[in-house]
């Protein structure tokens, strides 16, 4: 069965004298048309303002049908308006199905460390395809394609990617021979060529971290003690014993004395 990825919410909270009305979809290269009343006691049309993605845009409201052509969004973006309007009024929007993307597709979950890229997702198709892409001097640029599973209850992935030094920043696209697709979040990281060290292995106040990054400190059963980010980690109060320290990627043991 074919999920819609479409929904409409009338939100009217008590005392007030404005509504709001959304739907969502994914913009597909087609404009969308907002009936506009007009309220001849009030003298005036009913909606305020229009809002995409959170941004307000410069739409002329005095007209009695407003058109969205998501100008400023790339194609196959997935776009939220939200219409503020008077209570007496309601807006109706005239083409819907312009943003409706008739797809059970999803990324389900997405991770990316020092070594793998990995995704789940649910609803692909066999005759699927996944393209890795990778940002580069503003423009993204294909490193890799995996053929989908086609496995409808969920599969995974995994991509072993190389890292520049420095700033990197992938997206996946999920695509089908009819010419949909969807792009997944971008997904970032930074990266080194030397790994990160700590000092001292026995510890009796502080560990210095050879650089700035996030880490943790966890106990011999993988318990997480301390979490954070930064260069010096104090752990003066921490309890005498054998600990572990994840960083970027990989664990080391330590003594506190």
């Amino acid at each position: 069965m074919k999920k819609f990825l479409l929904i409409f919410i009338l939100f009217n909270p008590l005392g007030l004298k404005a509504q709001e009305t959304l739907i969502t979809g994914v913009y597909q290269g087609h404009s969308l048309y907002i009936k506009n009343p007009y309220n001849k006691e009030l003298g005036k049309f009913c909606i305020n303002s229009v809002k995409v993605n959170h941004r307000e845009i410069n739409i002329d409201l005095k007209l009695s049908a407003l058109k969205l052509d998501f100008k400023e969004w790339d194609l196959f973006t997935p776009v939220v308006i939200r219409v503020y309007h008077d209570e007496a009024c309601k807006p109706r929007f005239v083409n819907p199905e312009a943003i409706l993307f008739h797809s059970s597709f999803k990324y389900d979950s997405l991770f990316i460390s020092d070594s793998l890229i990995m995704w789940h997702t649910k609803g692909d198709k066999r005759e699927g395809l996944y393209t890795i892409e990778k940002l580069a001097d503003s423009y993204w640029d294909e490193v890799s394609t995996i053929k989908a599973k086609g496995d409808f209850e969920g599969a995974d992935y995994i991509y072993f990617p190389e890292y520049d030094v420095g700033g990197n920043k992938y997206r996946i696209k999920y695509s089908l021979p009819n010419g949909r697709f969807l792009y997944s979040k971008e997904l970032e990281i930074f990266h080194y060529n030397e790994p990160i060290t700590f000092t001292p292995k026995s510890v009796t106040d502080i560990i210095t971290l050879s650089r700035h990054s996030d880490y943790e400190i966890m106990d011999l059963e993988g318990n997480v003690i301390l979490s954070g980010s930064g260069k010096v980690i104090p752990l003066r109060r921490l309890k005498k014993g054998d600990y572990m320290i994840y960083l970027e990627g990989y664990s080391d043991n330590f003594i506190k004395k």
